[in-house]
């Protein structure tokens, strides 16, 4: 076809990889999917992680995974769940972020004070969140993070997602 049988050979290699890989990548999915290898391995780190706030982290509104208040689950989903626990695959960084302040920061004031805080006020509350933080390694991490930030409290909240 292309008058050269090194291009040909070239070729049809090439199209057996792609074509083997493809099939060898869903199988992988599908074995991965099956035997629910993402949510065990997110749920391990999750729990080296967060230790005792394990519990907290899951019961948090927002980590529902995937739970739409108001909206029944699945009745398969319901059934995974049940057969094989924690279900969750994917977590993104920006919920892992606003679980964490949120679990580690203190209440809002009760006395009705509807004062909107300064930039630099909640880049220090930020410090003293991630330093209530129980697991020692993960609150060294965000706290060398946040420090790297220009003090700014957008900046630092970035940065931190961007680590996760």
């Amino acid at each position: 076809m292309f008058g050269s049988v090194i291009l040909e050979v070239f070729i049809g290699l090439s199209f057996v990889y792609v074509v083997v890989s493809l099939i060898c990548s869903a199988i992988n999915e599908f074995i991965a999917t099956a035997f629910n290898r993402r949510a065990g391995g997110l749920e391990r780190a999750l729990q080296t992680l967060l230790g005792a706030q394990f519990e907290a982290f899951l019961s948090h509104p927002q980590v529902s995974f995937g739970q739409i208040p108001g909206k029944k689950e699945p009745l398969h989903r319901k059934a995974w769940r049940r057969l094989f626990g924690f279900n969750a695959s994917y977590l993104s960084a920006r919920d892992f972020f606003l679980a964490i302040v949120d679990l580690n920061s203190a209440p809002p004031p009760v006395d009705g004070s509807s004062r909107r805080k300064t930039d630099s006020e909640r880049y220090d509350e930020l410090k003293q969140t991630l330093g209530k933080i129980q697991n020692d390694s993960l609150r060294r991490a965000l706290l060398s993070v946040h420090g790297h930030s220009k003090n700014s409290f957008d900046d630092a909240r970035k940065n931190i997602e961007e680590m996760v």
